[in-house]
This record gives C-alpha cells, structure tokens and sequence, in this order.
C-alpha cells in the first residue's frame, strides 16, 4: 500500500523529499556449553520465512549471512521489524579444537529455544528500535557425518557442491538448515557434518548447466558415498490459442517454482518455449502484463485445469493456454480498514475458487480514494482480497502460509459474462503477514 504516490513530469526536477528510516531492531543474547561455559565463534543465523520457503537474512554489520559469537559468547543480529527465527550451531572445525572430542557425539544446530529445524521453532516478534533477547545452550548429543557427490545424468557434476539440508517435511531449500559443511575441491564432492539423527531432504544444485535435485535420507549413523541425483533444466513448451481479437502484446508466461522460474513472451504464435525448466516438485503458470481487454480463459495441463497450486511436470504431458476477449466480466470495489475508513491505494488481488485456471488469477492498485476496477476478468468464481504489501497471486499460491491466511480474510465473490460486479474488503495489514508467518 502507498501512503502517497508522487507525480514527475517529464523534464521535471522534485526537491527536498525527506525519507524518514526506523531505528532497525535487534536479536540479543549467549550461547553456553552444557556445562556453562561461553562458546566462542558460534555461528548465528537469522532466518524469515518468505514465499513459501526459509530465507536466510542478513544481519548488519557481518560481511555474511551468518554472525558469530564472540569470546563470551554473546551476539547481537540486527534486523528490520518482522517475525523471525534464529539458530546457534557450533562448527565442525570449531568443535575439532575441543580437548574432549568424541567420535559420533558434536553439537547439533538448535533452533531457539530447542528445536532441530525451522518449522518447530518458536518465532521472535521484532520491533524496530527494540531488541528481543534469544540465549543457547549447544549440548552435545550423537551427530554423524553425510558424505557424498552431486551426480547428473551423466555422472558426478564437478565444481563447488551446491547442497542444503532440511528435516523431512520441510520445503525444500538450497540452504544449510542442520549442521555444518565443507565441500571438495571443485569436484562436486561435499561433506556435512554435526547431523543428529533423523529424517531429512537433501537438495542439490548448479547453474553451469542448470541442475536440480532432491532426495530424502534417514541418519542414524554416519552416511559415506552417497550420490545426490540432480537432472538438468529441460525445454518446455506450451501452446497457446488467441480467440476472438485478444491481444497477447507484450505479455509474457512465467512458470514459478520454489527450485526458480522460467520465463518467455508470448508473441501470437502457436506455441513458446521455455528453456532450462528444472525438475521441480511443482511449477505455478502465470500469464503476466497481458493487454486490457484480454484474459484468461483457460490454462490446461494433462487436458486438466491447472489449479492454484501449480502442475506436477510429467513427461509427455502440455501446457495449453487460451486467450479470450468476448464475455469478459468486471469487478470493482473499495478498500477500508478495520475502522471502515478508505484504504489510499490498496492492492486487490482474485484468485478462481472454482477450479479455473491458476493464471487466471490478478491483482491490481486502489485509488487515493480505496476504489478499485479489474476490467477484464474470466467469468467464474474468485476469491478477492486486499494488502497494504505487495502480495501477487502467484506469490499467494506459494506460500502456504499466507495461502491460509487468504482462504480466512478474503472475500468470495462470483463475476458474470458482460456484467459488473461490486465487492466491499477489509484491508490485510502488514501485521496480519508477519502473524500468519509466524504460525506454522
């Protein structure tokens, strides 16, 4: 939501525009042995969950995205105001300087205040100028040892492994969620180690070809040779059908995955191609910057609807998209607040809620005055609401989480072929993100 939009006119100069910027806030406190004892170099990482995956933050002041302990074991990670997770772990070539080391025993990454993954973990609510306080204590407890390679079609991938490890129902990621790592040289080899016991997603990839992969394993002991399978983007096309006098100028498709995104234009003809899509578990298609007065009419795969949260790609299978401009409907409305005063410039997103295709989906901006107007909709059944951030569809789609959130603030509506529709919403705050985020 803008608080204000600010006019330039060509050759026009604005002066004396004074941004205002928040004190940032701060996560604070010490990490301990279990016996008491401060552990220097700990590495702290912040992380915030964000569509639909774990991001790792970066803390000011650090020159990664990791911050360390210093010698009494305290830490301090600067961050902007939101909801966020933190977790201490001890390095492996920090934990071999140890007197007392012993085999198959290390410090397993703890998430605060005791978890092993991200998802169990409790949230800390910042706020900017304020700082929450989170202290660790590493216990030692049986941690092995994941050895292996990153492997294609045609055998090992050389160069810097790319791996993550997440627990097992986790969404995957290429980040570094438990333990600690160290990769071979430039043979695509790595090894992780300080893993505890359990179930977890292992992911591997590259960008020299684009390569990706994930495979679940279960750690009891430690795990030598493994092969981590990745596959390499393949081509993928998708035929598209332009009816009555729509226009597809300047419109593009998006395929949206938590492994990446491909994109291509549509340029009229009968079918695009898009390269180097990579095996991921789910695509999400999107048809973005189409012209006014086209729409959606249909996104097919398998000879199936595509529903909101994407296609499983199969061998063999299409992506048929249909573009219409005859029978569109309408649909307008204003925003406010909790309070019932007007929203300035809210962002209105539909969504079909009766099977229709994912890509039918749109948003669009509010006036300074709350009103909004999508004038070319496929007639159906949406779900509509409204955000002071800018929340897409697809990004909607793709996180669960604020998938939840969606389905229990928006508002259903029904648009009829060659009619308009009105519809009163509720602004989704800022706030209302960070508290569904936070929620598992």
């Amino acid at each position: 939501m803008a608080t204000e939009l600010l006019p330039v006119g060509e050759g026009q100069q604005v002066r004396d525009i004074v941004l205002k910027l928040p004190p940032l806030g701060a996560i604070a406190g010490k990490v301990v042995d279990d016996a008491g004892k401060p552990l220097q170099n700990a590495r702290i990482t912040v992380y915030r969950y964000d569509g639909g995956q774990w991001m790792r933050m970066a803390q000011t002041g650090e020159p990664t995205q990791f911050g360390y302990t210093n010698d009494l074991g305290e830490y301090r990670a600067a961050v902007r105001s939101g909801s966020y997770i933190i977790s201490a772990a001890y390095p492996f070539a920090i934990g071999q300087l140890e007197p007392d080391l012993t085999p198959g025993m290390g410090h397993p990454t703890v998430y605060y205040p005791n978890a092993l993954g991200p998802d169990t973990a409790r949230s800390l609510m910042v706020v900017n100028g304020e700082t929450v306080k989170a202290d660790f204590t590493l216990k030692k407890a049986p941690a092995y040892r994941i050895s292996g390679y990153v492997a294609g079609p045609n055998g090992r991938i050389f160069g810097n492994a790319c791996v993550g490890i997440v627990p097992k129902g986790t969404a995957p990621s290429r980040l570094l969620m438990v333990g600690s790592i160290s990769t071979g040289a430039q043979d695509g080899s790595f090894t992780m180690v300080d893993v505890p016991p359990g179930s977890y997603t292992l992911t591997g990839c590259g960008n020299d070809p684009p390569v990706y992969g994930a495979q679940d394993v279960d750690v009891s002991g430690n795990i030598d040779g493994l092969k981590l399978q990745v596959a390499t983007g393949q081509p993928f096309r998708a035929t598209l059908k332009v009816e009555d006098d729509a226009s597809v100028n300047g419109a593009r498709l998006s395929l949206v995955s938590l492994a990446g995104g491909r994109s291509a234009p549509l340029d009229g003809r009968n079918s695009v191609l898009l390269d180097n899509v990579l095996p991921a578990p789910r695509y999400i298609p999107a048809i973005q910057r189409l012209p006014a007065g086209s729409y959606v009419k249909s996104v097919l795969y398998g000879g199936k609807d595509v529903p909101a949260d994407g296609f499983q790609p199969v061998a063999g299978e299409s992506l048929e998209i249909t573009i219409g401009s005859q029978g569109a409907a309408q649909l307008t409305g204003a925003v406010t607040d909790a309070a019932g005063r007007p929203v300035r410039y809210p962002l209105v997103t539909v969504m079909p809620s009766d099977g229709g295709p994912a890509a039918s989906a749109a948003s669009v901006m509010g006036g300074a005055d709350g009103k909004f107007a999508f004038q070319t909709l496929r007639p159906g059944a949406y779900l509509a609401a409204a955000w002071e951030e800018m929340i897409g569809p697809v990004l909607v789609a793709r996180d669960a989480r604020l998938l939840h959130l969606y389905r229990a603030r928006g508002k259903a509506v029904a648009v009829q072929p060659g009619t308009a529709t009105a519809v009163s919403l509720t602004l989704i705050g800022s706030a209302d993100v960070v508290q569904a985020h936070s929620n598992p």
